[in-house]
């Protein structure tokens, strides 16, 4: 494997069960053996307070990822953001998503918390099915240098609204992908995290739900070659049995929604089953050179 290729992964840890967070923590450890080397980066989704210790469970995922301590985490801990150089600035309130990455082989040079599009109103969908309201979402995005290589690039958690179709969730993500570029000047990027983009108007078709992914990250200027099913509802507690027609349809759409799409090389990519959440891991590693 190429020394200037990292390995890349995200993961939406949408549950919050008993062994939560050290069941992901196990899976990311034997994917880590799987594949011979560290994670470089990890994004992640749904970074909710851990009800048990009151904690959220980036820092626990990054203080457990390595033996070393050498695992951080960036994004927004509701109001006073804690950046890799100990600055500190006022922010808003959001800790989703996240940024977790090995210091022993990353340098982080700049660090961003920036809004894109909002929602002020759900679509029919969304007032039929959202069991909440909408919210300003951010991305975390960061620069690294890749030690020893003296390669640089951007990187940028996503969590896009659900509902109000893929018109909106493009215009998000293309404001993501700008963000990163505009802000470091960075030819070579990664997106990663939880799109939300469906089929055309919610329809339950893998081929147009994979078509229509393609295409919004052709417009962003990034592409991810991993095409499996990556979210499955389910899993989701009490989702299964209050909406059993929807489920029925959805399963049949295989979505995937989660994605590390790139402008470089994926040299590798692949999909780890996940029980826990109602989405799976997704992994690739990037080729920087």
């Amino acid at each position: 494997m190429p020394e200037h290729s990292i390995v890349v992964v995200t993961h939406n840890i949408m549950r919050t069960d008993a062994g939560y967070p050290l069941d992901f923590v196990a899976h990311y450890r034997e994917l880590q053996e799987e594949l011979g080397r560290p994670i470089d980066i990890l994004f992640l989704q749904e970074n909710r307070i851990y009800p048990l210790t009151q904690t959220w469970p980036a820092d626990h995922i990054a203080a457990l990822l390595g033996a070393r301590g050498q695992y951080r985490a960036f994004f927004d801990r509701g109001g006073v953001l804690h950046t890799p150089s100990g600055i500190e600035d006022i922010q808003p309130t959001f800790p989703d998503p996240v940024i977790i990455w090995n210091t022993e082989r990353l340098h982080a040079t700049q660090w961003l918390l920036a809004p894109i599009p909002r929602v002020y109103r759900y679509d029919w969908m969304g007032r039929r099915f959202a069991t909440d309201t909408p919210v300003q979402r951010l991305i975390a995005a960061m620069q690294f240098l890749l030690k020893d290589e003296g390669l640089v690039f951007g990187a940028a958690s996503i969590h896009l609204d659900t509902w109000n179709g893929n018109g909106h969730k493009r215009r998000q993500l293309l404001a993501a992908a700008d963000a990163v570029r505009n802000r470091f000047r960075d030819e070579k990027i990664i997106i990663a995290g939880d799109t939300n983009i469906f089929g055309p108007l919610y329809l339950p078709i893998k081929r147009l739900q994979r078509a229509e992914l393609r295409r919004i990250l052709r417009d962003a200027g990034i592409g991810d070659p991993q095409t499996e099913q990556t979210h499955h509802l389910t899993r989701i507690p009490g989702f299964s049995e209050s909406h059993k027609r929807l489920i029925r349809i959805a399963e049949r759409a295989e979505a995937k929604l989660d994605i590390v799409a790139s402008d470089m090389r994926s040299i590798d990519h692949g999909v780890v089953e996940t029980l826990e959440s109602d989405h799976d891991l997704v992994w690739s590693i990037l080729d920087l050179a």
